[in-house]
Parts: structure tokens; sequence; C-alpha cells
């Protein structure tokens, strides 16, 4: 990767402007073959939770790379669950 990249902050609202379904199939068929070439990685994903008397915090990174295809991409994933009636965490 040669010179400057770019950086994109892309929420919710964002991905349903700019993403349609063919282009992201097409995207993840490019990363598992450059994966399957030992030209991509990706690193477990890892999860944090904080339980509290009223719900619990959910806190998630995943990050990976496609050589072929110059990306790196790091997703971040926070959420506050509330705790319904007398149901247990097991909704996440």
């Amino acid at each position: 990767m040669d010179g400057e990249q770019d950086v994109y902050f892309i929420d919710n609202a964002v991905q349903h402007e700019v993403l349609d379904a063919v282009a992201c199939i097409d995207a993840i068929e490019q990363g598992y073959c450059a994966w399957g070439e030992g030209r991509a990685a990706i690193n477990p994903k890892t999860e944090l939770h904080v339980y509290g008397d009223s719900g619990y915090y959910d806190f998630g990174l995943i990050h990976g790379a496609v050589e072929p295809m110059g990306v790196a991409a790091l997703r971040i994933k926070s959420d506050f669950h509330e705790q319904t009636g007398l149901t247990s965490y097991g909704d996440k």
C-alpha cells in the first residue's frame, strides 16, 4: 500500500446509504479468496461484558485486513442491554 490512505467511519446510517447487497457479497467473496491464498488476516472477535442490576454493557472488537484489496478494518460495537422482567442475560 503506497501513499496516503483514507480512514472512513461507517455507522449504521452511512452503511444503509452507501452499501448494497451485491457489492457486499462481492467484497466478502474477494476477502475469503484472499484468506484462502494467505493474503488476508483476521483476529478472533473479543467481547467484554459488564453486568449490573439493570442490565449489561457489551463492548466488542474485531479487526482484519485483505492485502489484495488494500484494506484493513476495525469494527467496534458498544451496546447496553436492559434486563426486562425475569429473563436472564441470555438474550445477547
